[in-house]
């Protein structure tokens, strides 16, 4: 883990450093624990740590094909569901101390979907971000370095940053840099 944020970008991001009964976060924690761990447990430790970047590697059973994964905030990544590949960005990256004393990494995710349209201009597909739901997921969903380039769509609505109110993008897959 890497870049701990302080209160001022917990509160800038809109995430909770503590956990309580009210607050969905909790309750999204205590799915992905059940999830992905098969913990069934009440969440004792109430404190999060959020971090702007992990690497991790992914062991093979071929130590030669071990693979290095670094993962950062604010990146797409994509995951294999049921045989067909999601593309989701990572919003934030927190760890937390389960009942056990062990720290355990999750990711916040907002989601991609496809809208069916193509831009008239790049023959890029449109994708668009569903609304925010604070969907946590253990790290060990992705098994890869980040290679899934969406590039906003910006409209005239789009002066001085993005507008709030545009959510589409557009899917590079040519992986150029756009400048």
């Amino acid at each position: 883990m890497h870049g701990k944020w302080d209160s001022k970008r917990i509160k800038k991001e809109g995430v909770v450093k503590k956990l309580n009964n009210e607050n969905q976060i909790q309750k999204k924690l205590y799915q992905a624990y059940s999830i992905y761990y098969k913990k069934e447990t009440a969440i004792s430790f109430k404190n999060l740590e959020y971090f702007e970047m992990i690497s991790y590697t992914v062991l093979q059973e071929d130590d030669a094909s071990n693979v290095n994964v670094k993962i950062c905030v604010g990146e797409a990544i994509d995951v294999q569901e049921d045989n067909e590949l999601a593309y989701a960005i990572i919003q934030a990256i927190f760890i937390h101390i389960a009942n056990n004393n062990k720290k355990y990494a999750f990711l916040i995710l907002d989601w991609y979907y496809d809208t069916g349209r193509v831009d008239n201009f790049t023959g890029s597909k449109i994708y668009d971000l569903q609304e925010s739901n604070n969907d946590i997921h253990s790290f060990n969903i992705i098994v890869k370095n980040p290679h899934i380039h969406f590039v906003h769509n910006c409209r005239a609505t789009c002066t001085n940053g993005h507008s709030e109110n545009n959510t589409e993008y557009l899917y590079n897959e040519f992986f150029y840099i756009v400048v």
